[in-house]
């Protein structure tokens, strides 16, 4: 059965095709919500710190073009997959939590409900971050605000992150599965459209085939990785499982074997958020002493850090110790997530 039957045979069936529509009709609703902009943010402002700082494209990318507009949904669902992971940490640190966790579906949902808490206090703190950074750019993407004005800003971001939670929770209860998913998946691929119409305009002046060489062989090269990726996420590892020789029916019966699948990739791209989110921080904090006076030494600490703490650097010693500093931590974040799930 090739994909197109296996697809037609989807929509023929009441059930899954409710399920497929309402996945749909989710992540455009979710679409429409990345379109729609904080009042006030300056967008020229805006491309001019996206294009200076590779870092934020990373996160940009997993909020689904969200963030270099700065839309009510901009954070995305990365304090959502943060929380999640701090709350599987901690039922590795906290005997306590671990003792929830074996109570079955009741200790699971306490667990989720607690992390649905930790994504509210993660997502206004991370509103309030991008908030003052984007105050303190040169030139500045907000203007002045007054306490309520920026108390305005945390609250619809932390909300946008909310709703984004939720939809991830009523696809996989309702729609087909892996909402979270599912959501930023929506985000990467919604770019898509706009990458293309970019690379478009770029090669438009009229040289012919020559011109879009690099993008043909980008895109083949995309197919590819893609191939591999989906090969990855697929493989399995069969550890072989011998049963013992038992007696049923007053006879002997022999030895079966089986197996046991171990996902090769059983983290998936959470560890790369959480990396993400980690390597960020540095960059956050040095953008709140954009202000402070020229000759501080934390304003010239913070100057350095805005220019060489990123993967795109000049310096080449910086940039392998930045892009070593993230494998470990990709890394890192790999083996305590799949030791803990």
């Amino acid at each position: 059965m090739n994909l197109l039957e296996a697809l037609i045979n989807a929509i023929r069936l009441p059930e899954l095709r409710n399920k497929i529509l309402f996945t749909g009709g989710i992540l455009i609703v979710f679409r429409l919500f990345a379109n729609i902009a904080i009042p006030n943010a300056q967008q020229s402002a805006l491309a001019l710190l996206f294009n200076q700082q590779a870092l934020l494209g990373l996160l940009d990318l997993f909020s689904g073009g969200g963030l270099s507009r700065f839309s009510i949904v901009a954070m995305g669902m990365n304090p959502y997959i943060n929380a999640t992971i701090i709350m599987q940490l901690m039922t590795v640190i906290s005997e306590r939590i671990k003792e929830i966790q074996k109570e079955g579906e009741m200790g699971r949902r306490r667990i989720q409900r607690w992390s649905r808490y930790l994504t509210v206090a993660l997502g206004a703190g991370q509103a309030y971050g991008f908030t003052v950074l984007f105050q303190n750019t040169s030139p500045a993407i907000l203007g002045p605000l007054d306490w309520f004005q920026r108390l305005q800003i945390i609250l619809v971001l932390t909300a946008g992150t909310v709703v984004l939670m939720w939809f991830g929770e009523l696809i996989t209860e309702y729609g087909i599965g892996n909402g979270v998913s599912l959501i930023i998946f929506a985000g990467i691929i919604g770019r898509g459209p706009q990458g293309v119409s970019a690379v478009f305009n770029a090669h438009s002046a009229g040289g012919g085939l020559a011109d879009y060489v690099p993008f043909i062989i980008f895109a083949i090269i995309a197919l590819g990785m893609t191939a591999l990726i989906i090969e990855v996420q697929q493989a399995v590892r069969k550890i072989p499982i011998q049963s013992a020789q038992r007696v049923a029916g007053g006879r002997e019966v022999g030895r079966r074997a089986s197996f046991l699948p171990l996902r090769v990739n059983h983290a998936g791209v959470i560890p790369i958020i959480f990396a993400i989110s980690v390597m960020f921080l540095p960059t956050i904090i040095a953008n709140y002493f954009n202000a402070a006076p020229p000759a501080t030494w934390y304003y010239r600490a913070a100057h350095w850090v805005q220019g060489n703490f990123s993967p795109s650097t000049a310096n080449v010693p910086m940039a392998i110790t930045y892009n070593g500093l993230y494998f470990l931590f990709t890394f890192g974040f790999t083996y305590f997530y799949t030791a803990i799930t």
